[in-house]
């Protein structure tokens, strides 16, 4: 229903979804009964022509990470105009070009896998520390990304 209402193009398949590009449209999001999709929502809303508004996210705060601050911290590193209060997050359509390219994962699956999601668009790669943070809820995260022809690396610190 979000994509839908962001003006994506989605066509149904019998084992899935077809995704097309699209000019997406910023929307008001009410978090309060899916706040686990709070991350990647920021991640999408960066892409939309316009303001995108996520209300009813204070939950993000009492989660693995505090979802919020660490997810504005990270999106800034790649030039995401982002903005936050206690129970509000604003994302504004941006430029997607990387001033710090270590992202850090503040050992959050949600957070790991909208990172990675936005590393997949942007022209320069990224490192995501903690990546295997993913194990908690999707241990074939990366599987899937690579059967989708997408380039992962695992690097030793």
């Amino acid at each position: 229903n979000i994509l839908n209402k962001m003006n994506a193009k989605i066509d149904k398949i019998d084992n899935g979804y077809i995704f097309r590009k699209s000019k997406l449209k910023g929307i008001d999001i009410d978090l309060s009964n899916c706040c686990d999709l709070g991350p990647i929502l920021m991640v999408l809303g960066s892409f939309c022509e316009n303001e995108t508004n996520i209300y009813n996210a204070n939950r993000l705060r009492i989660k693995e990470s505090n979802r919020i601050d660490d997810c504005e911290n990270e999106l800034r590193k790649i030039n995401i105009d982002i903005e936050s209060t206690t129970n509000t997050i604003t994302i504004k359509n941006s430029q997607h070009t990387i001033i710090d390219n270590h992202l850090l994962s503040h050992n959050d699956h949600r957070i790991v896998m909208a990172l990675a999601v936005l590393a997949t668009t942007l022209k320069q790669p990224v490192i995501i520390d903690n990546c295997l943070a993913v194990n908690k809820s999707f241990p074939s995260f990366f599987e899937v990304l690579k059967q989708l022809g997408i380039i992962v690396k695992f690097i030793k610190e």
